[in-house]
């Protein structure tokens, strides 16, 4: 499911905060974080993966800035949905990724 509206150029920001409270070395630590969005999407495009050819997927341009902490963390990256299968591929800005191979059938 996606958070905006399925036009060129729609826009979508959000911000979330909180912390992940976890035990190390017998001291319990607690790591905190912020994270900023924004989605946009850039059009449609049809899109081959392993699992076939998918055309009039949503292509949608994500730019996520993360604070873990001390670290801090800027990723970007472009999704393409297809309507009726959901995510079938995600390209990170250095071409690395995931695809959708198989789908089973029900």
């Amino acid at each position: 499911d996606l958070p905006l509206e399925l036009r060129a150029n729609a826009r979508h920001r959000y911000e979330a905060a909180g912390q992940d409270v976890y035990e190390e070395n017998g001291q319990k630590e607690v790591d905190v974080y912020r994270e900023r969005s924004e989605l946009r999407v850039l059009g449609t495009d049809t899109v081959s993966t392993k699992a076939g050819e998918f055309k009039d997927c949503v292509v949608v341009e994500r730019y996520t800035e993360s604070q873990w902490s001390e670290r801090f963390d800027v990723d970007y990256s472009k999704q393409w949905y297809h309507p009726g299968t959901g995510l079938v591929k995600v390209e990170d800005e250095n071409g690395f990724g995931s695809e959708l191979i198989k789908i089973e059938k029900k």
